[in-house]
């Protein structure tokens, strides 16, 4: 688990599941456990491709104001 995780979401009880916020998220690049995206924009656009979540659907204009809106958490 992220070190920058509240300690309240690393204590969570083992039946329940520690999401953490959204807030902040511009500034916590690499995206995935993995590291594999760079950026919120590489993130959806893997997203796109097939991976988690479906962003398929969304024009370019779609996705641009998505990660604008992430961004402002």
């Amino acid at each position: 688990m992220s070190a920058g995780w509240p300690k309240s979401l690393l204590a969570a009880p083992s039946d329940q599941v520690a999401t953490p916020s959204l807030r902040g998220l511009g500034g916590t690049a690499p995206c995935y456990h993995d590291g594999r995206s760079a950026t919120l924009a590489e993130a959806i656009e893997h997203s796109t491709a097939g991976g988690m979540g479906d962003t398929s659907w969304m024009g370019d204009d779609d996705r641009d104001a998505l990660v604008a809106f992430l961004l402002t958490l």
